[in-house]
Order: structure tokens, then sequence, then C-alpha cells
């Protein structure tokens, strides 16, 4: 018995670590598949060559992976070699060494050689140095197995194949060779990028080169450090080789048509574009027209003043502004059930909400704006993302859509409003851990800036949420001082300009942190010349604000460097909890034409005369019209030759006409003087929402919290911070409470009107369907739901015959709308009790 026990107990404890074991075992075969599962997604095998598990993980790493190197001997006595030049060159030069403010750019470095002298400090130091460095043994830690280092050395010598990086994200492309190469020369080859030159002359084009040289050596227009590095005598010139980069782009066919200087990609590019246009200008000291319009003179004084004055006749009108506001909403359905949103909206007239958290069954309305068709983002598990933009009605014509390649940035152009056309661009971008961010976000922006710069010469303004940290880096580049001077050439952003408009090229901001996305941010802005206007305008001029949970700045307005005379306000809204839950606010004013912001109108009487007709007095106008004068022009008309009529004729006939009316009203006391008005803008009144789920409890909350901000707005502590959050929840529970509450009761009192008041139940619909009543439901429930619901309603309680209603009923799609549908529903319904109204008669017992 006792073996027997044993035995069954050893077996159960076998058959549960046998489990255990197995379930391990499963576990690890499914982390290794899902592991190569996530390295094969950056990794894309477009050759005839079969990867590995094992080098599709040395792939997946990256090009820019570094392995674990043995140590090179050789390139470290290189190394400590230049290390103890240094040295010696210090020690020999002492302090008297002197260094220049400014290198020559064409400078040739010395080979100087310190000579030995002595038995002293430095000579002691490196004699130890080295004698360190011979006896250190370094213990090599391999970053990568021993597979992986193999897999390196086979895909070295593999010459069938080329491995790059990808055009766009981190993927990394495996390529045969030979298609790689063929692919080159047949972009070499079609003419279309790139264009070969029939007839060179090398050796006449270095002659004329070195005549230029040499002219500009006499003139004294370059010194002779830069004369000796330019000049051929010692230089051996080599035959050119094809190199194709690692990225070869598949460019369009489309011809793009830029304007001048503009969009500018590379330093390179704008320096060909310089030569080519200005080469035969070189010497000439006085432009006429400098970029996009601006006058350019070499006079300083001449610029400046012009600049200013062109900048104070635009400052002078400060009514005439388009006020816009930029918000990281974080939910705008959750923000719109209190009336803190919309009050501040009523102040603007561009609304940019990025992060709506809408999808395409939401409807969202605000009072006197129109809606731009939303980017919702797609293939979310919920709601989250999106961009969503309203614009006031008076304004709502001059915008115009244009097509986002991507759900991060909504574009839309303003034409006939600003003093320029200005393309705006609503920019979400996804935080950088998100799983929604890509690394490609500002190459898909890039293009898109391209291709509608291209098609019209818009000014661009990017407005929202970057999720960038730029600190205090540069977003314009600035070529070498000496370089411009010596070719005469200008900066690549208009600097002296800005300046003139009291613009600072340099940038203030109270974060100091660069993530990734802000240098990919600052590549943007150097690209396209477009420049940050957080710390450079406005009251956040010399401040740059933070505006994420007062600890970093990443929401942003960028401006065409033309825009920045016409912004005459900018500033960064204090953090309200009611309408972001960590984001602050961007307020931009851009002047614009003074008709297009007149919505208000306020009253300057003027007297004028106006006729006005007068029943009482029919027989007094009657009796003053002069017959005469009628008679005679009726004679004159009678006689007058229809082919001689000429323009003059006709407007002498007609004053005459009017002249014996007027007279006659003047006699019948029919021209009265009235009253007229000139609009005039004035300061919009406070805008008061009402909601129907805001009662007396909302209200006192809603008192308290601003108390509470108040209160922290003037003394700025802990503990006025910590009172406003708290009173700012108690505000938000209250308030979702009262509307959940609302919604309960609504639903209820529809579900009971639909069956006992369907008047009323249509009536409540179309008043809470649309804040401007405007707009019917029945217009937008679709004819089949109709048709459904009657259906199974209606019909199967007082339907006729099948062949009655096949008869009477037209084609379904044929009806327009749901008026013509309740009719046909009416008329079978009366049909159906006059046929229930006969079937009763004719089975009424016979009178006896």
């Amino acid at each position: 018995m006792g073996h027997t026990r044993r035995y069954y107990k050893n077996k159960k404890r076998n058959k549960t670590k046998n489990k255990h074991i197995r379930f391990k075992q499963n576990l690890a075969i499914e982390n290794k598949k899902q592991d190569l599962n996530f390295h094969k997604e950056f990794v894309l095998n477009l050759s005839k060559r079969d990867i590995t598990e094992t080098e599709f993980k040395v792939i997946a790493k990256g090009l820019k992976f570094v392995p674990t190197n043995k140590c090179n001997h050789r390139q470290l006595i290189k190394d400590f070699q230049s290390f103890e030049r240094s040295l010696r060159l210090k020690y020999y030069f002492g302090t008297n060494i002197r260094i220049a403010a400014k290198n020559h750019p064409f400078k040739i470095k010395s080979n100087f050689q310190v000579p030995i002298i002595g038995d002293n400090s430095i000579e002691k130091y490196i004699f130890y140095t080295k004698h360190e460095l011979s006896n250190y043994m370094p213990t090599i830690k391999y970053n990568m197995s021993k597979s992986e280092r193999e897999c390196i050395k086979k895909l070295k010598i593999d010459n069938t194949i080329c491995i790059h990086k990808a055009d766009k994200n981190n993927t990394t492309v495996i390529q045969n060779k030979r298609d790689y190469l063929t692919e080159g020369e047949s972009q070499l080859n079609d003419g279309i990028h790139y264009t070969k030159i029939i007839n060179i002359d090398i050796e006449n084009t270095r002659k004329i080169v070195n005549k230029l040289i040499y002219r500009m050596k006499e003139n004294d227009e370059i010194d002779e450090m830069s004369f000796k590095f330019l000049r051929e005598e010692g230089k051996t010139f080599k035959t050119p080789k094809a190199y194709f980069l690692p990225k070869i782009h598949k460019l369009s066919t489309e011809t793009l048509e830029m304007s001048k200087f503009k969009p500018r990609i590379k330093v390179a590019h704008w320096l060909g574009e310089i030569f080519l246009y200005n080469l035969d200008s070189f010497n000439s000291s006085v432009c006429d027209e400098g970029r996009d319009g601006i006058p350019c003179i070499n006079d300083g004084n001449s610029v400046e003043n012009a600049s200013v004055s062109f900048y104070n006749n635009v400052k002078s009108d400060i009514n005439s502004v388009i006020k816009i506001l930029s918000l990281n909403v974080c939910g705008i359905k959750s923000k719109l059930k209190a009336p803190d949103l919309e009050e501040l909206c009523a102040n603007y007239d561009v609304l940019c909400f990025c992060e709506s958290k809408l999808d395409q069954y939401d409807d969202i309305e605000i009072e006197n704006f129109k809606a731009l068709p939303p980017l919702n983002r797609s293939n979310a598990k919920c709601k989250s993302g999106g961009i969503i933009v309203f614009v006031r009605e008076n304004i709502y014509e001059n915008v115009k859509v244009l097509h986002s390649s991507c759900e991060n940035v909504l574009w839309f152009a303003v034409n006939d409003v600003l003093y320029k056309n200005v393309l705006f661009g609503s920019v979400y971008i996804p935080p950088e851990n998100s799983n929604y961010s890509k690394i490609d976000i500002f190459d898909v922006i890039e293009a898109d800036l391209i291709r509608h710069t291209a098609e019209k010469d818009y000014n661009v303004c990017l407005l929202g949420d970057f999720n960038a940290r730029t600190g205090i880096k540069s977003d314009f580049t600035l070529l070498d001082g000496y370089v411009c001077n010596s070719v005469q050439l200008e900066d690549i952003v208009d600097v002296v300009n800005l300046e003139n408009f009291d613009v600072k090229t340099s940038r203030y901001n109270f974060d100091k942190n660069v993530n990734n996305y802000g240098n990919r941010l600052l590549q943007l802005c150097k690209n396209f010349e477009i420049l940050i206007a957080n710390g450079r305008l406005g009251t956040d001029k010399e401040k740059g604000a933070l505006t994420c949970k007062n600890c970093s700045t990443v929401d942003y307005c960028i401006l065409s460097p033309n825009l920045f005379s016409f912004v005459s306000d900018f500033h960064i809204l204090p953090f309200d909890h009611m309408i972001s839950d960590v984001h602050n606010a961007l307020h931009i004013e851009l002047l614009c034409n003074p008709i297009v912001t007149c919505d208000i109108e306020n009253f300057d009487k003027n007297n004028i005369v106006k006729p006005k007709w007068d029943n009482n007095n029919c027989q007094l106008f009657n009796d003053a019209l002069n017959a005469d004068n009628i008679n005679d022009l009726y004679e004159r008309l009678d006689s007058l030759d229809v082919t001689s009529v000429t323009k003059d004729m006709i407007n002498d006939f007609v004053v005459e006409c009017n002249d014996i009316i007027i007279h006659a009203a003047t006699d019948s006391n029919m021209l009265k003087e009235i009253n007229v008005s000139e609009k005039k803008c004035r300061k919009k009144p406070k805008c008061k929402v009402n909601k129907p789920w805001f009662k007396a409890d909302c209200k006192r909350k809603r008192s308290d919290y601003h108390k509470a901000k108040c209160y922290n707005w003037r003394v700025k502590t802990v503990d006025s911070m910590n009172n406003l959050v708290r009173c700012s929840k108690n505000y938000k529970k209250v308030l979702n409470c009262q509307y959940n509450e609302y919604r309960r009761n609504f639903v209820k009192k529809l579900r009971n009107l639909s069956r006992n008041d369907p008047k009323s139940y249509w009536t409540l619909l179309n008043r809470s369907g649309n804040c401007n009543g405007k707009n019917k439901v029945l217009e937008k429930v679709s004819n089949e739901c109709f048709f459904e619901h009657f259906k199974n309603e209606t019909f199967l309680l007082l339907a006729p015959s099948a062949e009655l209603c096949t008869s009477l009923m037209p084609s379904w799609e044929k009806l327009p709308t749901g008026k013509t549908i309740l009719k046909y529903i009416l008329k079978y319904m009366y049909i159906n009790k006059y046929h229930e109204r006969v079937h009763t008669l004719n089975h009424l017992p016979a009178k006896t």
C-alpha cells in the first residue's frame, strides 16, 4: 500500500511539474514568435535571398547600431599621438598663444611639430601614459550573440544584395543589388530626375574660372588666403564617378512650379538659385524689389524708415483683426457641457481644437460658427486624437479646405480676408511614446506644405499641439558671415526685416529641454523658412511661457516671416481646468480688412430724405402730377427714332420721369426725413450660454471655482492652487451629475411622447437637434428608416391586402422627403379604415 501510495503521489507531482515545464516551453515559443514578428516589422525584404530569424534580428537593429569591436591598437596610437602633439603645443607656446576671433574658412592647418626639450612634467606624463596603454588589455563584453556576429560576417560578404534605410520611417530594406543599380541607371537616363549635359567643355570652363579668380584678386575682392585656395596651380583633378545614395527617391513625374526662393528645402538648393538668378547682377549695389515684394535697398536707413512706416500704417487700425484660438481641448464634448468654453469662443473668429476625440457620428455645433470637415482618428479602440476647426459665419465663404495626407494636420486657406492669403494648418502630433506616433509625421507635413505652397503663393501659419520640446535652439539657418560678405549674399532668413519690425531673432523659452520631435520641428522650420512665434511676439515676447502642465512648451504658433508684421497680439492664456485638462490656449490676432469683423452695429445718426407712400394723400399725389410735362414727354417718346437712340438720351428721359414723380411727392408730403446709421466696430458683449442642465447647483459650484481661480491668480501659492484644483473637481462632478440626469429624463420623455404625443415628440427633437432650430430632424432621418419603422408600427395593425399596397404605393426610392412619406402613410391609414367599415357593413345581419 505504501509503495502504491508513494507511486501515485510522485506521479501526480511529476504530472504537475511537467505541466509547468510545458507551460514555460510554450510561453518561451510564443515569446520567440512575438519577438520575431516585432523584428520583421522593421525589415522589408525585396530580394530573392531567404532571410533567417537571426538575420532578421540583426538587420532590425538598424544601420546605426554599433556592435562591440575589439580594441584597435593602431588607432589608439594615432589618437594618442594627436593628443600628445596638442599637449606639447600648449606647453611650448604657453600663455602667449593668440587665438583668432574667427578663423578663416580656407585656412590650411599647420604641420608644426614641437621639439622635445628637456625633462619636464609634460614629457613624464606622456611617457607613463604610453606605458600604461601598452599594458592595457580591455575585457570585451559583446552586445550581440555569437550567431548574430556570424550573420553580420555573412551579410557583409554577400555581393548580391544591398541593405539600406527606407525613405520613410525606421524600416531597413534588403534589395537585390542588380535591381538597385538598374533603378539608379533608369533615373539617370529617363530625363526626369537628371538632365544630361550635352555640350560640356571642361578645359574652357576651367580657364574662365581661373580668369575670374585672378580678376577678383586684382580688384581686391578676395584676400590672399582665399586666392591661394581657389587658384588651380598645384592641384590635381580627377574624373568624378557615379555614386548612388543609400536612398533612391522615386520622384513623381509631375512638375511642381514653385515661386522663386520658396520653399527652400536645402541650403545648397538656395545657393544654386542665388547664383542662377543673380549671377549677371553680381556687382550691382541696388535691388529694386526684394523677396515677397518688400523693398530692399542697400542703404540701411532707407530700408528701416520704409519698413517702420509701413508697419505703423498697418498697426493703426486696431479694430480690424481676426482673432484665432488654438487649444488642445482634450475632448470637446465633455468641455461643452459647461458654458465656459462657449463663452470664451464667442470672442474669436477662428477656433482650432486638437485632440477633439470625436467620431463620424458626433455632431458638434457652436453658436455663430460653422465647422470645417473634421479629421477623426480611424482604427482606434476608443475615441482619441482628432482635429476640428470652427469658423465664424461671416468669413466662412472665404475659407477653403485643402487636402490632408494624414490625420495629424487639417489644412485650410483664408483668402481675401487678411492682408495676405494665409495657409493655416491645425496640427496635433501624438507624443513620442504613444501607440499612434510615427517617425514620418513631419515628412508628411513637409510634403503637404510643398504641394499647397506650390499651387499658390501662401504664407504659412501652423497652430496646435506638436508635442515637440525645442528649448532655445535656433529655428533658422544662418550662413557664415565671412562667406556671405565675400560673395555678397543675404542670409537665408530675412533677419534685417524682422529686426525692423521689432521682432528679435533670438527666441525665449522657459522650457530648456529638447526631444526628438523638437529637433524635427526645428528642421521643418529651417527647411521652409518659418519661425516660431512663441517668445517673440505680443505679451509672450522675451518670456516664452509654458503651455502644458506648467512644465513644458509643446503648443506653438509658427508663422512665415512676412506675417510677423501683421500680428497685432499674441499671448498664452492662463490655464483653465474647464476648457482643457493640461494645456494652455494660444491667442493670436491677425490684422485684416475692417469690414469683415463688423458684426455689432453702433449708430451715428444722419438725416436723409426718403420717399414714403401714404394712402391718405393718394388724391393729392394725383392732383400734383404735372399733366403738361407728362404729355410733352409722351409726344417726344412717340416721335423718337429708335435707330438713333443714344445712352444720354435714355438718361435724360429717366431723369425727367423722376423729376415729375419727385415734385408730386413733395407737394403731397410723401418725402420724409429719416435717420440712418453707419456700421462701426465696437467691443463684442459678453456671451451668455444657457444650458438646460446647468441648474442652481452648477451655478454655485461655478461661482466657487471662479472665486478660487481669481484668488489663485492674485496670490499664486501652493494652498491656493490646491484649492483651485479641488473646486474644479467639485464643479466637474456636479456638472456631470446634472448632465447625466438631464439625459436620462430627456430619453424617458422621448419614449413616452413617441407613443402618446407624436407632435410634441417631433417638436422636441427639432428643438434639441440644433442650437439654431433651423435643421429639422425629419430631414436627417433616411427614407429607409421611416419605411422600416412605419411598416412595423402602423401597417401591421391597419394593413390592407398585399395587392392593394402594391398597386397604391409607388417606388420607395422616388419619395423625395419625409413629409411625402407621412402623406402616403396617412393615405393608407384612411384606406384601411374605409375597408374596415365596408367589411363591417357587409357582415351585418339583415333586418327582419
